[in-house]
């Protein structure tokens, strides 16, 4: 060791340079919502322990969510990169989870009888027609790709609607925050063709992950859910972000976050 390096004692420790703050958010960046997971000096230990929550039964997703929405607000005050997952941040992780969980459970119940009812008219319409899928195969195409599509849109104005309900509630670590009706059509008024965007480009992530993941025996499928978590807090920093560039209010964010200030 040379003496540079030695600290004696009564001698002031210089203090390590604080992360460098991000650059000002300009637009949305699709591929950076995967590149930035792999940033990280400590992506692969973070990836290893968000991974383990998924082997916690009940409450492993409401943790995830939590650390999620800790990134997105950490992203929002000027942090560079993510802070990385830690168990000592357990409760917090927990309770900022419950509010965005608890929101979508919510809405999910309201929609729960329409979903019901339009699988159980996919289930008996080709029935009551009784369709043969031998003898009649384009007959039953024509109704199941359109009843597909029509699924599938279903979805996006699920997504279009829970999404911006969910973040609130996720930033502004309260339930009621959630179900501001107003705030959530003027996020989506603002933004919808970018959350469209920003969904389908995850989804076609996943879809090459979890081949991935099938290749590596079945392991590699939980690593790929944790990166998809990581992505997508950062498609809801960016969404966030550019709703604030176009005119959008602000959520209510707590003094400063409880979690990111142990990290």
């Amino acid at each position: 060791m040379e003496d540079a390096d030695i600290v004696y004692p009564g001698e002031p420790v210089s203090p390590q340079p604080a992360e460098e703050p991000a650059p000002p958010f300009t637009g949305m960046q699709y591929f950076r919502m995967v590149s930035y997971v792999f940033d990280h000096p400590q992506w692969g230990m973070t990836l290893l322990l968000a991974t383990v929550c998924q082997f916690i039964p009940v409450i492993g997703n409401i943790l995830l969510m939590g650390y999620q929405y800790d990134i997105v607000e950490q992203l929002h005050r000027g942090r560079r990169r993510y802070p990385e997952f830690n168990f000592d941040n357990f409760v917090p992780y927990l309770y900022r989870g419950l509010w965005p969980f608890l929101v979508s459970l919510v809405v999910g119940m309201c929609l729960l009888p329409v979903l019901l009812l339009f699988g159980l008219g996919l289930a008996i319409v080709p029935a009551m027609l009784e369709l043969d899928a031998e003898k009649e195969p384009f007959t039953l195409v024509a109704i199941l790709v359109p009843a597909f599509l029509l699924a599938l849109l279903l979805i996006i104005l699920v997504t279009l609607f829970v999404m911006p309900m969910a973040l609130r509630a996720g930033l502004s670590q309260q339930f009621r925050e959630g179900l501001r009706l107003a705030w959530v059509r003027d996020f989506i008024s603002k933004v919808w063709l970018e959350i469209l965007l920003g969904t389908l480009f995850l989804m076609l992530v996943y879809f090459v992950l979890f081949l991935i993941g099938m290749a590596l025996c079945f392991v590699g499928i939980y690593p790929a859910v944790t990166i998809l978590f990581l992505a997508q807090a950062h498609l809801y920093y960016q969404l966030y972000s550019l709703y604030l560039l176009r005119g959008g209010t602000p959520v209510p964010l707590q003094d400063a976050s409880p979690v990111g200030q142990r990290q």
